[in-house]
């Protein structure tokens, strides 16, 4: 769902529109957004009916701290986190991907 300066944005003929190319690049920010979290979702989690709130509230809004060692970052999770199983499988699963390079013609 976009927020609501953005439906504003979709009507340019009401009045207090925005006008200009900022409304298609709000819009493009939301579906890439939205299509990252489908994707995360499917690949990573392989689940299929998670919303966009709850990847947000359970794997994205993290509730860890971030620890530099040895140039070295490391993410410290609390011990009694309940998607943590999940979040750390997710997180192999997408690291383990391999990404296709393109070959030149």
């Amino acid at each position: 769902m976009l927020p609501l300066p953005a439906l504003r944005w979709l009507s340019p003929h009401q009045p207090g529109a925005v006008a200009g190319p900022l409304p298609h690049r709000w819009i493009r920010v939301n579906v890439i957004a939205h299509n990252l979290a489908r994707w995360v979702t499917r690949l990573g989690l392989k689940e299929t009916l998670l919303t966009t709130k709850t990847v947000r509230t359970r794997f994205i809004a993290l509730p860890g701290r971030l620890a530099r060692t040895g140039r070295r970052l490391h993410l410290h999770l609390p011990q009694n986190w309940p998607w943590q199983d999940a979040f750390l499988a997710a997180r192999e699963r997408l690291a383990s991907l391999i990404i296709p390079t393109a070959t030149p013609a």
